[in-house]
């Protein structure tokens, strides 16, 4: 696992803010230190909601259909690093209650899949109207 450092961990919670503040939000997105994969799978199944794993290779549930069905609550998005998400690592993510999700046929980059996912997610759930 590549961990960044403290200083780049601060760097996106400075970005959080100033985000917040420039579009009004009340409330500013956490952004949390990295972590272990089960270590954050773990922290996400005890914070309930709908709990959703990015994976390229799931073509048959994709991100839309799933939001479309879910109740404007908590929605946690795992994305997985360039390369993407392994079968073990979905795998693990569905013991913690995590539905694989894929976003189209395209590959994207990490930073592009993560944008768009919580684009789609805001925009289904009202936060973008």
């Amino acid at each position: 696992m590549v961990k960044p450092s403290p200083g780049k961990a601060r760097r996106w919670r400075t970005i959080a803010q100033e985000a917040a503040r420039q579009s009004g939000r009340a409330d500013v997105p956490d952004v949390a230190d990295a972590a272990a994969l089960d270590v954050a799978l773990a922290g996400a199944a005890a914070s309930g909601g709908t709990r959703l794993a990015l994976w390229e290779e799931e073509r048959a549930l994709p991100l839309r259909q799933v939001l479309a069905e879910v109740p404007p609550a908590p929605v946690t998005l795992l994305v997985g690093p360039e390369g993407g998400l392994s079968p073990a690592e979905v795998e693990s993510a569905r013991v913690q209650v995590f539905r694989a999700v894929g976003l189209g046929p395209r590959i994207l980059r990490v930073d592009t899949a993560a944008l768009v996912a919580v684009a789609l997610t805001q925009a289904a759930l009202g936060g973008l109207d």
